[in-house]
């Protein structure tokens, strides 16, 4: 994927001495071309012991007191090691990418720094601007879904360009952690070995001891340990964010702890999501000591024994073939434990955005225009039950189970109830969550009919909608009252009470996906009435002559049958067909339940026939958490819903719509809001969006992807090598470049970090942001297809995913708290 621009030479320029441990001797970076100097590197530095033997799933142990870096005369010249993982993550996705030039020595023994430091035009390390105590450090954690990466960061993200041509003035710093089973494994067998009690979470623990070695280190490299940016590409942000959370957690259990992180750059992932506890991962160890042949009979400890004998290149392999194949950070309530279930509240409840605050925190955050591509071609599923297990590979099953329904899916596993908030009626049942349904809620359960709110038939059109609204306004409204009688010298409370329900119902049918998702909620309610209406035995009772399992019906779409395997890039398609799902009535005719009948856990369907009727199963109405899922499905502003999928192609393109939503578009948005209602003044979250897609991608990315997951990674790092790039597209990238090097940079000698902050949103939006007006976080820095920048006031995807983020934080603090 390109020649590097760089030519690595040996330099006595490029040694480091490190106080009673000896020196460490890199190379010194020149311009392939001209021989110019562009920095040092210094590759396959030790932080930590080598995690290996009795060490393997251990937090990471301090390197040892007698530990030498010259020992032997070793050099640190050439790339470090790269923790064995999964070779099959791009298999059959249809990238042709081009072998790499390097090949990474693969090792468990991968606890290892790569550092690039700026230097002069006599390849000599830069000292720092005047009054400042050395150079800022950006410590950069490489993504690859906790399972794969490369910490050297290859050939195409050498940041010397973007020091050398782009004018980055920073030192960076990419640990290397263990990944997959090596790095994420967790089982309560291992507690014992922990002082703490503590198990899993292992890549994380490497993170930060890399972090606090380059605290304790950097400064002999010219760098400033009270100046460190972190930030990372999809796994990489959020493993950012997790270790900013473990700062925030060091703070509470100990107030004088002081922070090392200052800045944090999270490039298309974020937290929002509690993972899996310790116990949910039994059946992942028990599936890999199957897999290698371990007998299921022994004890757990022996289990982990024989594990520990199996060679680090064997045990990446074996991983591939697993169906739970991605090992994840799991959530422990002991003391000490790096994931918390307690990060979910104080995110919600807006601690965590307050510590950020008063810790002067800035936050840069963003995506790229189709981050699903990537997620479609990656572990792609091709049912429903593909679609579940590899959903399940991310989260708890009890969150995954509670997604299905904000997609149109039917949940494939009754889960204990969650206790998401709903709306209770006057039968002790729950309703919808959604704005909608609770303005259309009446205390008997039912939807009210807004449309005779108004006097208007459901037919109605916008405009005569809004002068009924206006009228009844007028009439009603107490200040009108007042005028007319003046014996009334406070408002009247019922005109009171009629005005908020004339707003909240004109609210509904004035938008047209809420009038939507409405219609189609009354619509199944009306159905359901007039099926029951039509089958009521002497006693009242509906008569329901069968119980009939919802797997037992056919989907088809409206217009069409099941079988249908028309192009799912359809218009109507991108409108989000009804589904209806269809069973033969021994009549001749047949059952059908809609989607939106299923999402309003409508039960009882009648022959459309002979009106006999049916009771369809398909999960428990009873969970409120269920219920307010799938009453997500046709709520106001959800924009994701659609036809279940019928082809492989289908089932793909809605994983990478779920994969997206969940791994960045609203987890993103979810964090931006936690940190707002914190008191996170809202210029110093900083937020863009790539549409600029890199030419190098043009040789192996078909161009229907677009710009997708991480292809923004060569316009962060001005990757030159990649070749390709137009002169014109150079000069925009570096203006675009240039506020993000600032950020990195941080505060000048002297400035007041809070006053920086405002300077930097004026710098990052432009001259227009107010810094004093503005009180939300929704204006999007945009690198446009052309390479020129937009600046949008508004976040318009954000806006069309509002409900979704309504529904998925209800889910996340239950699953929290189970």
């Amino acid at each position: 994927m390109g020649q590097s621009t760089s030519k690595a030479i040996p330099s006595d320029a490029a040694a480091v001495e490190i106080p009673s441990r000896g020196s460490i001797r890199g190379v010194l970076l020149t311009d392939a071309a001209t021989a110019k100097p562009k920095t040092q590197r210094f590759s396959g530095i030790p932080y930590a012991q080598p995690p290996v033997g009795p060490l393997r799933w251990r937090r990471p142990q301090p390197l040892s007191p007698d530990f030498s870096f010259d020992d032997g005369g070793r050099r640190y010249h050439e790339p470090g090691n790269v923790c064995p993982q999964p070779l099959t993550y791009f298999a059959n996705t249809g990238f042709e990418i081009p072998p790499q030039p390097l090949a990474y020595n693969k090792s468990e023994d991968c606890l290892q720094l790569t550092i690039w430091v700026p230097v002069d035009e006599h390849g000599q390390r830069k000292p720092p601007s005047a009054g400042k105590q050395g150079l800022p450090v950006l410590f950069f954690i490489h993504g690859g879904w906790l399972q794969i990466g490369n910490p050297n960061l290859d050939v195409n993200k050498d940041p010397s360009d973007l020091i050398a041509s782009a004018g980055l003035d920073c030192i960076v710093v990419s640990p290397g952690y263990r990944l997959n089973a090596f790095g994420f494994l967790a089982h309560n067998a291992l507690r014992d070995e922990d002082e703490s009690g503590l198990t899993g979470n292992y890549g994380f623990w490497d993170q930060r001891l890399a972090l606090e070695w380059v605290r304790d280190n950097i400064a002999h490299f010219g760098g400033d340990p009270g100046n460190i940016a972190i930030g990372g590409i999809s796994a990489g942000a959020h493993s950012s964010h997790s270790q900013l959370l473990h700062e925030f957690d060091l703070c509470r259990a100990d107030p004088s702890y002081r922070p090392i992180i200052k800045r944090v750059f999270l490039q298309s992932n974020a937290v929002a999501w509690p993972p899996k506890r310790v116990e949910e991962t039994a059946e992942q160890f028990e599936e890999l000591c199957a897999a290698l042949d371990i007998p299921i009979s022994l004890a757990d400890g022996d289990k982990i024994e024989r594990l520990r004998k199996v060679g680090d290149v064997e045990l990446a392999e074996v991983v591939t073939k697993l169906d739970m194949h991605t090992f994840r950070a799991v959530r422990d309530d002991r003391p000490g434990a790096f994931v918390r279930s307690s990060w979910t509240s104080s995110m919600a409840d807006g601690s965590f955005g307050r510590w950020c605050e008063e810790q002067s925190i800035t936050v840069l955050a963003g995506e790229v225009d189709k981050e699903e591509k990537v997620y479609e071609v990656v572990n792609s599923p091709h049912d429903l039950d593909s679609f579940v297990l590899q959903l399940t590979n991310y989260y708890p099953e009890a969150l995954v189970q509670a997604i299905l329904p904000l997609y149109g899916l039917p949940q494939t596993k009754k889960m204990p109830p969650l206790g998401a908030s709903a709306l209770p009626t006057s039968a002790g049942q729950h309703e919808a969550v959604s704005d909608s349904d609770r303005a259309a809620s009446t205390e008997g359960g039912e939807l009210e009919d807004l449309y005779t709110i108004f006097g208007v038939s459901r037919t109605a059109s916008k405009a005569e909608i809004r002068a009924a609204y206006l009228g009844l306004v007028r009439q009603h409204h107490p200040d009108k009252a007042q005028q007319s009688d003046s014996s009334l010298l406070a408002p009247d409370t019922s005109s009171s009470a009629l005005i908020r329900q004339l707003n909240t119902a004109y609210s509904i049918l004035s938008d047209d996906l809420t009038r939507q998702a409405y219609d189609r909620a009354l619509e199944a309610q009306i159905s359901q009435a007039e099926a029951a209406k039509q089958q009521r035995d002497g006693k009242g009772q509906v008569r329901v002559s069968d119980t009939l399992d919802l797997d037992s019906f056919q989907a088809m779409r409206l217009g069409g049958e099941g079988s249908d395997d028309s192009d799912s890039d359809s218009e109507d398609d991108e409108r989000g067909e009804e589904v209806t799902f269809v069973h033969p009535c021994r009549c001749g005719h047949d059952y059908r339940i809609s989607g939106t009948q299923i999402s309003q856990g409508v039960e009882l369907v009648a022959c459309n026939g002979c009106s006999e009727v049916v009771r369809v199963t398909w999960f428990d109405h009873d969970d409120p958490a269920t219920a307010a899922a799938a009453a997500a499905v046709a709520s106001a502003s959800d924009k994701q819903k659609q036809a279940v999928p019928t082809t492989a192609r289908e089932w793909a393109q809605l994983f990478g719509q779920v994969s997206a939503d969940s791994q960045v578009y609203l987890t993103s948005r979810t964090l931006i809001e936690d940190l707002v209602k914190g008191g996170m003044a809202p210029h110093a979250i900083l937020r863009y969006r790539c549409d600029f897609r890199a030419p190098i991608f043009d040789t192996f990315a078909p161009a229907s992807m677009g710009v997708s997951h991480s292809f923004d990674d060569l316009v962060w790092w001005y990757a030159l090598c990649t070749g390709g790039w137009t002169e014109q597209q150079l000069k925009r990238l570096r203006k675009w470049l240039d506020p993000y090097i600032r950020f990195l940079h941080g505060p000048p000698a002297g400035t007041d970090v809070r006053e920086w902050r405002e300077d930097m949103a004026v710098a990052w939006y432009g001259p227009e942001y107010d810094v004093d007006t503005t009180t939300e976080a929704s204006w999007i820095r945009t690198l446009k297809a052309d390479a020129t920048i937009q600046v949008e006031k508004t976040d318009q995807r954000g806006d069309d995913k509002r409900s979704l983020i309504r529904a998925m934080r209800e889910i996340r603090e239950k699953v929290a708290a189970t």
